[in-house]
């Protein structure tokens, strides 16, 4: 499938970022290190060192740039697919919330993003 035919099978508007996470996939209870790439109210893609099974239920530590503590949010693993020539993945996740909590943080945290690239561009029309 093209690059173009996956972004119009997306649902949601996805937001590029660069931001820490941990993920703790079920059964494990060592995180492992990733770096979340883009997100959106239903999903986000990370970079990992580290693969993972597709379908695969998890929880994921995502770092709040104002504030020192994380939120965790239920996922499942789409797909972990590995990156040319370097030691990393593309791994894909679908927001699994467990309840209402998780998707008020989720959505609180996606409309952060929208806000902070909307402000940019209005910053640059300015300029």
């Amino acid at each position: 499938m093209s690059t173009n035919e996956n972004l119009e099978l997306r649902r949601d508007a996805r937001f590029e970022l660069f931001e820490y996470a941990m993920v703790y996939p079920e059964g494990s209870y060592e995180p492992k290190r990733s770096v979340i790439v883009d997100i959106s109210i239903g999903g986000a893609q990370v970079r990992s060192r580290h693969t993972f099974e597709a379908g695969t239920n998890c929880l994921l530590d995502i770092a709040q740039p104002d504030s020192d503590e994380p939120f965790q949010i239920h996922a499942e693993i789409r797909y972990c697919n590995k990156i040319g020539d370097s030691d990393l993945y593309a791994v894909g996740f679908r927001f699994a919330p467990a309840n209402t909590r998780e998707r008020e943080l989720i959505v609180n945290y996606v409309h952060a993003f929208f806000r902070m690239q909307g402000e940019a561009l209005l910053t640059e029309e300015r300029a």
